[in-house]
């Protein structure tokens, strides 16, 4: 159900990034399956978790760009989702282009 829910996120959504983390967050869940309740949560979202990591580059910005690295923002989303750890893949995240910088 966690992947189903993440599969119709990502097919509503035209934004790139939605598709990223919904890969990532597909991968994580077929690797920890134990994890798919909290991605399940009702409340959560893809495009919410896009958000956390907005808010949280903010915190690091300097003048007009913040970044995070993949590592970051990964663990960003997971926290996000109530999971604890990291497993960032190999793939750049660029969070002025998340922001709008």
């Amino acid at each position: 159900m966690a992947i189903a829910k993440l599969r119709n996120e990502m097919a509503e959504s035209k934004d790139p990034y939605v598709h990223v983390i919904g890969d990532f967050l597909i991968s994580h869940v077929t690797k920890n399956p134990n994890d798919a309740e909290k991605i399940q949560a009702a409340d959560k979202t893809i495009i919410k978790s896009l958000g956390a990591m907005a808010a949280e580059a903010s915190k690091k910005k300097v003048g007009n760009h913040a970044v995070l690295t993949d590592a970051e923002g990964y663990e960003i989303v997971l926290k996000y989702f109530g999971i604890e750890g990291s497993a960032a893949p190999n793939t750049t995240l660029n969070l002025d282009d998340i922001l709008g910088l």
